[in-house]
């Protein structure tokens, strides 16, 4: 009997015990677990020994939760919380006024948010650490925040309190004070971070800011130059009326293989900002000549009104005590506001390199310097290289190197020896509305830079030059596309500090603001702009052109189209050239010679989805593709 007993017993534990496995529905009709808080209890309860996936149903929960570490995680072993449509606007974290975290990580390990919307409240966090966590993946998810912040590591100075193995990529975050602040104390740390391919907008004050990475304690040493740190492809736009103390991207003390490229920073302040920066390096470094750390292909563009100029500093690239840096390729453009820096060297570090960067400040201001040093300490010895950048500046003085002013570019170079190469140019961009696009850029930079091995391409993706790249980090310049639109010539227009030079059969005929111009006779015309590179195609115009058509004899179908653009004239015109161009007059594709048909198919599958113009022989019509 005894026997009978242990053996039911036995059996009893063993399906009471049912350590979680597979995929798991949260919410809903039917539903697996009824709350989020039903699934903590379970997972605290069993553990897991298996992969484990819990798809939330569509709906708004209002529960804060708090993950710690749970038996059988492991890097195969993950937990993970989604959407179960894969659509983040779907499945939203509210609290309500409820004022407290919506998640907090204590302990926790191997977790992955994906396809989720988190709403906290005022200043809290979204998700934040509260004591550690390792492996934690938080991707394509939304945060609506109101003053909070997105992802946040406390700041408890306790040596357990670590973040390793961290990824936020593929999320957009709305407004807030922080977007990833991981702020770690002198004796916590984080290693392994990656942040990329995330959209910051609105964030008012520090979009991404990581602190004390890339250390890590055993037996009671300190070890640096421990894991990676990544920063790339993150578009950071942020236009207000007034805020105070913006910086885009801020690194402090991060000491490990670091890369920092393809960012974009747009700020925009119209009424009052203090202390703006662009790209602020603090304290980091490898420690060592044969590691180092990389910040390039990133575009800023600053425009800031300030109030208080006494105290008040728009600046650039703001280097701080950083080693064994290189920043290369970089693209600042500075206006607006009194006491502009360009770059703002302090302290001095050592065996950094300031290469092939193209800095603009575009407001001719007191106290606004292209290079702003500190008063006391020369950091020449700390410069490895800075040559070959250019530097356009409409202020007074062109540079204060340890507390001297220097008026000119040439003052500055005698004084200091650097830039020997270096030029003074003004360039001018264009980004696109909705910030989604290639950045173009319209200089005199081509085949000023010297090459870098690692840099293979620009912010583009434009693969550049191996032998004199372009200064600056758009290799890659638009099209000066001229076409005739009803007897109207039309330029590409995408610069918005220049003026167009319209030429007749190769004369200079007049100088015009606007990106179309009306011809008085016939002839060949093309366009270009002042300041630039770049001129257009020529354009025969005749009042009698024989492929003078109208837009009603034009039929083109689908549209929108997936795969194919059908395009038909009727009462007996003919077809000359087809042109496709896309949204910002970049040639896509040409088909001439078309033997006066009056139809054609042209193959659209391979294009991305977007508007579009097609150039019937004289004739522009907008195309759609899906």
């Amino acid at each position: 009997m005894k026997t009978k007993l242990l053996i039911l017993t036995i059996f009893i534990n063993i399906v009471c015990y049912a350590q979680l496995s597979g995929t798991y529905s949260i919410g809903g009709s039917n539903p697996d677990f009824t709350t989020i808080a039903d699934v903590i209890t379970a997972l605290e309860t069993d553990g897991v020994s298996g992969p484990v996936v819990f798809n939330i149903s569509t709906g708004t929960y209002t529960e804060p939760f708090t993950i710690t570490h749970y038996e059988g995680t492991s890097e195969t072993n993950t937990i993970t919380f989604q959407s179960e449509t894969n659509d983040a606007s779907d499945v939203i974290f509210d609290l309500g006024t409820n004022n407290v975290n919506i998640v907090e990580l204590n302990q926790s390990d191997y977790i992955i948010f994906n396809y989720l919307t988190f709403k906290p409240l005022y200043t809290r966090s979204a998700i934040e650490v509260i004591t550690a966590a390792k492996s934690v993946v938080i991707e394509n998810c939304i945060f609506n925040l109101y003053t909070g912040t997105a992802f946040k590591k406390a700041t408890t100075d306790v040596v357990e309190n670590i973040l390793k193995d961290f990824k936020f990529n593929n999320n957009v975050v709305l407004e807030g004070l922080k977007g990833v602040y991981l702020y770690n104390g002198n004796t916590n740390y984080s290693k392994n971070v990656e942040i990329n391919n995330n959209y910051f907008i609105g964030v008012k004050n520090y979009p991404i800011t990581l602190r004390a990475i890339g250390k890590e304690y055993l037996d009671g040493s300190t070890l640096y130059r421990v894991g990676q740190t990544s920063v790339f492809n993150n578009t950071i736009i942020s236009e207000f009326s007034e805020h105070n103390s913006f910086t885009g991207i801020h690194l402090r003390t991060v000491t490990n293989d670091t890369d920092v490229h393809n960012n974009l920073i747009y700020y925009r302040n119209t009424a009052a900002g203090p202390n703006i920066i662009g790209i602020y390096e603090d304290n980091c470094g490898s420690y060592s000549g044969t590691e180092r750390q990389k910040w390039y292909n990133n575009v800023v563009d600053i425009n800031c009104a300030f109030y208080n100029t006494n105290n008040n500093r728009l600046t650039g690239l703001k280097i701080q005590n950083g080693s064994h840096q290189d920043f290369i390729n970089n693209t600042f453009v500075l206006d607006g506001a009194d006491h502009i820096y360009g770059i703002n060297y302090s302290y001095t570090g050592g065996d950094n390199i300031i290469k092939n960067n193209d800095f603009q400040v575009l407001m001719a201001t007191p106290f606004s310097y292209m290079i702003k040093t500190s008063t006391t300490n020369d950091p020449s010895g700390s410069i490895t290289l800075l040559d070959h950048n250019n530097y356009y500046h409409l202020g007074d003085d062109f540079a204060n190197w340890v507390d001297t002013d220097y008026t000119t570019f040439e003052d500055y170079k005698t004084a200091t020896g650097f830039d020997t190469n270096s030029t003074t140019q003004q360039t001018s961009m264009k980004i696109t509305a909705d910030y989604d696009s290639n950045i173009y850029s319209c200089n005199n930079l081509n085949d000023l830079g010297i090459p870098t091995d690692y840099i293979t391409t620009d912010y583009n993706g434009t693969v550049r030059d191996t032998n004199t790249p372009t200064v600056g980090a758009i290799e890659s310049q638009l099209d000066l596309v001229l076409i005739d639109n009803n007897g109207i010539l039309e330029a590409t227009e995408f610069v918005n500090y220049h003026a167009y030079r319209w030429y007749l059969n190769g004369v200079f005929v007049e100088e015009t603001t606007s990106n179309t111009y009306t011809p008085t006779a016939n002839g060949d015309y093309y366009v270009e702009i002042m300041n630039c590179n770049i001129t257009s195609n020529t354009v025969t115009y005749s009042s009698l052109s024989v492929n003078e058509i109208t837009a009603n004899v034009i039929r083109i179908y689908p549209n929108p189209a997936k795969s194919f653009i059908n395009i038909k004239l009727e009462n007996n015109n003919t077809l000359h050239s087809i042109i496709l161009f896309d949204l910002y007059g970049k040639k896509i594709k040409e088909i001439d010679s078309l033997k006066n048909i009056n139809s054609y198919q042209m193959d659209v599958s391979n294009l991305n989805k977007g508007v579009y113009f097609l150039k019937i022989n004289t004739i522009i019509q907008k195309i759609i593709k899906i």
